[in-house]
């Protein structure tokens, strides 16, 4: 088209347009908080044993427009998601991790078996050994 009208605009081809626009659609954001202090979703802050996150405010560079959606689960769930990991998956995490997971799952079970979903767990295990998350026997 340009070759004969050389002041045309540049353009797209007609698929690479709706191939980019099918990409940005099939793109979704979750975050996630912990249920006993779900300020992101609205609720009141709260104590909680999930250690790094649900710092009960909502963080001044937080842009709701950013997330899809909000995920909660509650520091028990975390637990249990990260004694989880470790049993079956090999995967020695704390409970933020416990919960991205947690939320990860809920949106491959929503979104499909056609969706790929991933999470990042940037917490160790480690720090976890003093506390009741890896305790033997507790709420397994």
């Amino acid at each position: 088209m340009r070759s004969r009208n050389p002041s045309a605009p540049r353009t797209r081809s007609t698929a690479s347009r709706k191939l980019c626009a099918i990409a940005i659609q099939i793109c979704t954001s979750f975050a996630a908080e912990p249920a006993e202090s779900a300020v992101l979703s609205g609720k009141a802050e709260g104590p909680h044993r999930i250690e790094g996150i649900g710092i009960g405010f909502v963080p001044p560079h937080w842009k709701r427009a950013d997330v899809n959606e909000v995920q909660s689960a509650t520091s028990d769930e975390a637990m249990r998601m990260c004694r989880r990991l470790a049993r079956e998956e090999g995967i020695f995490a704390g409970t933020s991790s416990g919960l991205n997971v947690i939320a990860a799952i809920r949106a491959a079970q929503r979104l499909g078996p056609r969706a790929t979903v991933a999470t990042i767990m940037i917490d160790s295990g480690l720090r976890y050994l003093s506390t009741d998350v890896y305790r033997p026997g507790y709420n397994s």
